[in-house]
């Protein structure tokens, strides 16, 4: 088991031992998920590296579009997307 101390920022240091089997490299996302019984699991958070592209391409076929379709769309992806299940 590997341990790392919290500092008073909340920040701590990942274990080399933990980032290299992990494949964590400097900017990388980390997600936290906490069990019943007051346990916590790290997942390696996969970046996607263009989540929006053809997002709008259904409303670049020469119509025109409004802002507020534009701005419901793009709320209801990311509301799928980072909605804590």
């Amino acid at each position: 088991m590997n341990a790392a101390k919290v500092t008073g920022k909340g920040r701590i240091t990942i274990p080399r031992q933990t980032r290299k089997p992990m494949a964590l490299e400097a900017g990388d996302c980390l997600a936290f998920e906490l069990d019943q019984v007051g346990g916590v699991r790290v997942n390696r958070v996969r970046n996607e590296p263009h989540p929006v592209r053809g997002l709008l391409s259904k409303y670049a076929k020469s119509q025109p579009v409004d802002d507020a379709q534009v701005r419901t769309a793009l709320g209801r992806r990311a509301k799928a997307k980072y909605t804590v299940r």
